[in-house]
């Protein structure tokens, strides 16, 4: 299964953690540090990634909620077929930091991950998004 991965650029790092822990699952994960060379046109890189990806993970930060590019990456998850049961929404930072009045009520719908400490040492919390993950292919 091919997973993108919905982040605003300010949890890149996140992101990184979580396609090392999906690759170690098994997973294929797009990467635009790998995917997007200089010169490309970034939004029909993003484009393409979610054209041939079979499920996206939306890390739920602050930052991503106030991101348009992560909503519109939401927003064709939503309307497209083929994501149906593998739309993984994740709320990272617990309550504190991603009240829930500010989670879409669309994503709260879906099953919803609480990752309240994304720093783990463990990596417990992001092994659930695999976890999500293999359950939905």
């Amino acid at each position: 299964m091919k997973v993108f991965i919905s982040h605003a650029h300010q949890d890149e790092p996140l992101a990184k953690r979580l396609t090392a822990v999906l690759r170690k699952a098994g997973f294929e994960v797009w990467d635009q540090d790998r995917e997007i060379m200089p010169g490309d046109n970034w939004a029909a890189k993003v484009a393409q990634a979610l054209q041939e990806s079979n499920a996206i993970v939306v890390l739920l930060t602050p930052a991503a909620l106030q991101s348009k590019w992560v909503w519109r990456e939401i927003e064709y998850a939503l309307g497209t077929e083929k994501y149906n049961q593998r739309l993984i929404p994740v709320a990272v930072g617990g309550e504190d930091k991603l009240p829930e009045d500010k989670i879409p009520w669309i994503l709260k719908r879906l099953s919803l991950i609480e990752l309240a400490d994304p720093w783990q040492e463990d990596d417990e919390g992001l092994q659930q998004v695999a976890q999500a993950l293999s359950r939905a292919a």
